[in-house]
């Protein structure tokens, strides 16, 4: 290992293997937004690289964006937020959902405003829109098989002036 002023450089091992992002790129297949779900993180006509390969080493997380096939049509993709894994308790509102530390007591009644807590059954995935209203997603077809899920959603390319990495920073910009 080379040295450095202060002894061994330890940037050499912190960096990924080379060529890890040109062969994900090379890999990625190309799409295209066509609806407004997940405004305004992503917009209609942005374009977008998806890693058909992402999920072969490591599990789905929390926050990552994915194509999954539509439930009702499987030969429909839909672009969605990952907001709950495999054992995960969600409370579903009429806004949105989100991710419980410890699920109610069993048997209680949902808190106000609260439509349904569920726990996410293993191999599953409880995935959702930015945009809560007017959009389909685990709200209305419930918990999705991680098989459905056709790659993690990981750059924009276009347009130019937004080009970049995606991650929940990235897409929380308005």
């Amino acid at each position: 290992m080379p040295e450095g002023p202060s002894g061994p450089a330890a940037s050499v091992a912190a960096s990924p293997p080379r060529g890890t992002r040109w062969r994900r790129r090379w890999r990625s297949t190309k799409l295209v937004v066509r609806d407004h779900s997940m405004e305004p993180g992503l917009r209609p006509g942005d374009r977008l690289l998806l890693d058909p390969l992402a999920y072969r080493d490591r599990a789905p997380e929390r926050g990552d964006v994915v194509v999954i096939a539509d439930p009702t049509a499987p030969e429909r993709l839909l672009l969605k937020r990952v907001v709950g894994t495999p054992g995960d308790f969600v409370r579903i509102t009429r806004d949105g959902a989100h991710r419980l530390e410890t699920p109610s007591r069993p048997g209680a009644a949902p808190p106000d405003g609260a439509l349904e807590e569920l726990e996410v059954p293993p191999g599953h995935l409880f995935v959702l829109s930015d945009r809560p209203t007017r959009t389909r997603d685990s709200r209305q077809f419930g918990p999705v098989p991680i098989a459905s899920v056709a790659g993690r959603v990981w750059y924009r390319y276009g347009p130019r002036a937004r080009r970049g990495e995606l991650g929940a920073a990235a897409l929380s910009e308005p």
